[in-house]
């Protein structure tokens, strides 16, 4: 069998889920910084101390990653941790192990290949649209404030995309 790569989320962390060691599991700096929780903190240094290794991703692959969010609409979506997640996986040819959506949505719109911890998973990529809440003007990209009316633009999935069920990996 091949060596197996993991990228931790987060959320791969405070889900409570077991996570058994890999021969290459890795975390960017940032998530680490996430973890405030002190039964959080001792499991991530648990994991530190016999097979996770915290590393920075290139900044060519951060790039790479949030000219494709820009693409989907995630931009708004996605923390710059997050962001690092695709990233360190996209440079590793690691797995993410994530029950965040948004970092799924990406994963799969690039063919990085992910696993759902305690969530179903996503097999559609959702394309993201922002409506304004008063005079429902639709807009491609984020933004806070609506430019016609001044109320606030929400997030929502166009046309086309969805939630299909289970995760990938």
């Amino acid at each position: 069998m091949g060596v197996v790569k993991l990228v931790l989320d987060a959320s791969a962390i405070l889900s409570g889920v077991t996570i058994p060691c890999t021969d290459d599991m890795f975390m960017p700096p940032l998530v680490e910084a996430e973890l405030g929780h002190a039964w959080a903190r001792r499991k991530l240094e648990s994991l530190k101390d016999v097979c996770l290794v915290v590393q920075e991703p290139s900044r060519e692959a951060v790039e790479a990653v949030k000219a494709k969010c820009r693409e989907t609409g995630d931009d708004a979506r996605l923390s710059e941790a997050d962001i690092h997640v695709l990233a360190l996986a996209r440079q590793t040819g690691a797995t993410i192990l994530t029950d965040d959506y948004s970092i799924q949505n990406i994963a799969l719109a690039q063919g990085i290949p992910y696993r759902a911890i305690a969530q179903k998973g996503i097999s559609a990529v959702f394309h993201w649209k922002y409506r304004c809440k008063g005079c429902r003007k639709i807009f491609d990209t984020a933004i806070k404030e609506c430019p016609v009316c001044g109320a606030e633009v929400r997030s929502y999935r166009g046309k086309g995309t969805g939630f299909r069920g289970s995760g990938i990996g």
